[in-house]
C-alpha cells in the first residue's frame, strides 16, 4: 500500500501496479449504481441515456460514462437521475486520482499529464448461485495510460515479474488500485512496465468502478516530435524512425473507437 505519490511512483516503476491511499480517494456509490447492472444482466436488455449507457453480457453487465459527453450537456445533469449523478460524481472522484498521479510522473520522467477519460462500471453476478459464468477478465494489459479502480470484492490480480499471480487485498474506503498501461509504458520507454493483471471468479457478486486515461492524439504526436527534435540535436539518426513507430502505436489503440481494448476489470 502506497500512501504518497512517491511511494506510488515507486511501485508503479517495480510491477506496474500498486494500492494508492489518499485523501482525495473515497467510497463510491456501489449500493445507487449495483440494482441497475444487476437489472440490465438479469433481463438482458440494453439501456442508453443521454450521458450513460447499460449493456448486458454472458459475464458481466457494464455501465458507460464518458465525462466528455457529460460536459457537452451540462445542462441535462442539472436534472439527471440517481444513476447519472452517482457517475458523474463518481468519475470526477476517480479523475482526482488520476491527474495526482500523472502529474507527479509528468514532472518526474515528462510522460502526459493527461489524455481522453473513460469510466467503466462493471456487475459480476458471482457464483453463489451455483452456476460458473464465464472467466470474469482473462489476462491482459490495458491500452491506455492509468487506470484507477476501486471495487467491493477483492478479485484482481496482477502478475509481477517472477510470474506468480498476487491477489489485491480488500480495497479501504480510501484507496484505489492504479495500474500502468501500455501507452504509459512505451511513452516512459520502459520505465513503467504495463501491468498484466486479471480478475478471478468470486462467489459474491462484485462491482468494480474502473476509470481509464488515455492519450490524447494531439499530446502524442507532440511528445513523439519533441523527444525526435531532442535526439536529433544529440545526432541520433535513428530519432526520428523510432518516434515515428512509437507514436504511431499508440495511436493504432485509438482508431478502433471507443470499444477497442476495453478494460474489464
Amino acid at each position: 500500500m502506497c500512501s504518497s505519490t512517491d511511494e506510488a511512483l515507486r511501485a508503479l516503476r517495480a510491477l506496474g501496479a500498486c494500492v494508492f491511499r489518499h485523501p482525495s480517494a473515497c467510497r463510491l456509490p456501489f449500493a445507487e449504481v449495483e440494482p441497475h447492472l444487476e437489472r440490465v444482466h438479469r433481463k438482458s436488455v440494453s439501456e442508453h441515456g443521454a450521458v450513460v449507457s447499460l449493456e448486458p453480457f454472458p459475464e458481466r453487465s457494464q455501465l458507460r460514462f464518458i465525462p466528455s459527453v457529460s460536459g457537452a450537456v451540462h445542462d441535462y445533469l442539472k436534472k439527471a437521475s440517481a444513476l447519472e449523478k452517482a457517475s458523474a460524481d463518481s468519475s470526477a472522484n476517480l479523475a482526482g486520482v488520476a491527474s495526482l498521479v500523472l502529474a507527479a510522473l509528468h514532472e518526474k520522467i515528462s510522460t502526459p499529464a493527461g489524455g481522453d477519460e473513460l469510466l467503466d462500471i462493471f456487475w459480476y453476478p458471482g457464483q453463489g448461485n451455483g452456476d460458473r459464468p464465464p472467466s470474469p477478465c482473462p489476462a491482459h494489459e490495458d491500452v491506455g495510460l492509468l487506470t484507477v479502480i476501486q471495487d467491493n470484492v477483492n478479485a484482481l490480480e496482477v502478475l509481477p515479474a517472477d510470474g506468480s499471480w498476487i491477489r489485491v487485498p480488500p480495497l479501504r474506503e480510501d484507496e484505489v488500485v492504479l495500474i500502468v498501461g501500455r501507452s504509459l509504458s512505451v511513452l516512459s520507454r520502459g520505465t513503467l512496465p504495463a501491468c498484466t493483471h486479471r480478475v478471478a471468479h468470486t462467489m459474491q457478486p462484485r462491482t468494480s468502478f474502473v476509470f481509464e486515461v488515455r492519450p490524447d492524439e494531439k499530446d502524442t504526436w507532440a511528445q513523439a516530435q519533441l523527444e525526435k527534435e531532442a535526439h536529433e540535436r544529440r545526432n541520433d539518426t535513428q530519432a526520428d524512425e523510432r518516434y515515428a513507430l512509437a507514436a504511431a502505436a499508440l495511436l493504432s489503440t485509438r482508431r478502433g473507437g471507443s470499444q477497442a481494448g476495453c478494460v474489464l476489470m
